[in-house]
């Protein structure tokens, strides 16, 4: 009887999935590749990874400045007009006249940007854990901004005068 792990044994050509054994040097034949002979991964195998990255951490650190600004909301509307009665409260509501549009911009390329390395995952055929990850994050942080940015106009028009 034939050994079942020969890979010459009963075909012409070695299996994809067999090790070679006919592979020279100082590696066991258990390893498929050497370090040394091992290939280098190029920039489009790795595509949808770094742009649902990008997605992931931009996505990230915007939900988390939402958190922030929705607590500095609360104190700002706990000062109310003590604070916001001067002459300053007019830059703040400029300022956020324009931060606000700002921030939203960011939430809406940071969610195209997902959906482009989903897109990209599945044109080339890899996984779309961090595109995914970074579309759900992302589409969350644009929620948490409408709402906080809706809610810091709404008290900065109530007591600026």
């Amino acid at each position: 009887m034939a050994d079942p792990f020969d890979p010459r044994a009963g075909q012409a050509a070695p299996r994809p999935f067999a090790v070679s054994v006919e592979r020279g040097g100082v590696a066991p034949p258990d390893r498929p590749y050497p370090p040394a002979e091992a290939p280098a991964a190029d920039s489009m195998s790795r595509h949808a990874a770094e742009w649902g990255l990008a997605s992931l951490l931009g996505g990230a650190a915007l939900m988390i400045c939402a958190a922030v600004i929705l607590v500095f909301n609360v104190i700002l509307w706990n000062a109310g007009p003590g604070v916001l009665a001067r002459a300053d409260s007019h830059l703040a509501l400029a300022a956020a006249l324009v931060g606000v549009p700002g921030l939203l911009g960011l939430c809406a390329a940071s969610l195209y940007i997902g959906a482009r390395a989903i897109q990209s995952a599945t044109t080339r055929r890899q996984p779309a854990g961090l595109a995914l990850a970074g579309v759900l994050i992302s589409g969350g942080a644009l929620m948490l901004w409408i709402i906080t940015g809706a809610d810091l106009l709404m008290i900065l028009f109530t007591f600026a005068h």
